[in-house]
């Protein structure tokens, strides 16, 4: 879902107190969306992820202490969705009187890799949007330019 009719013009986001006062090129946070660098967000371009597949939306990112981090930071809202969840490989518990709804007690997860397109790298699992979805050769770019703060987990391992 494209979000940039509904972004305010000036965003600003801050680095938790509570955290580490290192500023990477990836940016966790408590609602999962992916928070990049501008170094960052040109690897994916260079990957061949456009407006097609990522929708970037530029944000202000303050330090620990409320002060202006020069470098660009962008959201990187994926726009592709496909559904390829793995009902029989994963583990998940489903919410009460709904039934193939995944809640977010998704533990560990497997993907159909035949139902996603060759060309996608960075989607939205399609029955649980919330979850981004990374393809590896994407993150090896990523990691081979020295990016930092990914947090990711393999198919299969225990999700955080």
């Amino acid at each position: 879902m494209m979000l940039g009719d509904k972004y305010p013009p000036k965003i600003s986001l801050s680095l938790s107190n509570k955290r580490g006062d290192m500023i990477t090129d990836f940016v966790d946070n408590i609602h999962k969306a992916v928070l990049v660098s501008e170094k960052a967000k040109g690897i994916m371009e260079q990957a061949g992820l456009g407006p097609e597949q990522v929708e970037y939306l530029p944000f202000t990112l303050k330090d620990r202490k409320r002060k202006k981090v020069p470098e660009p930071y962008f959201i990187a809202n994926a726009l592709q969705s496909f559904d390829c969840f793995d009902w029989d490989r994963s583990e998940y518990g489903l919410y009460p009187n709904k039934r193939k709804v995944v809640s977010t007690s998704l533990s560990k997860l497997h993907v159909l890799e035949d139902k996603v397109p060759k060309d996608a790298m960075f989607f939205r699992l399609g029955e649980l949007k919330n979850r981004i979805l990374i393809r590896s050769d994407l993150l090896e770019k990523l990691r081979a330019a020295d990016c930092t703060g990914i947090s990711v987990a393999a198919m299969g391992e225990p999700l955080f």
